[in-house]
């Protein structure tokens, strides 16, 4: 697990294999794991995620990939 009060940034080139609490989140390259954002998740064009999320804003890019459910 992934814990932080602040910003979680996974660049294009970047993989996470892990579940993630943080205060807000933005995804250009890959995670696998469930995501609890207090304040936001941004999934860009080229990110890919498999897992749950839980945030109260949600923003995914054009060709992006999310596969999981989401709680808002």
């Amino acid at each position: 697990t992934i814990e932080s009060s602040g910003e979680l940034i996974i660049d294009q080139t970047g993989f996470v294999e892990a579940d993630v609490n943080v205060n807000s989140i933005s995804v250009s390259g890959k995670l696998k794991g469930n995501i609890e954002a207090k304040d936001k998740v941004e999934i860009g064009s080229t990110g890919q995620v498999t897992g749950d999320i839980k945030t109260p804003i949600l923003k995914i890019d054009s060709g992006a990939k999310f596969s999981g459910n989401c709680i808002m």
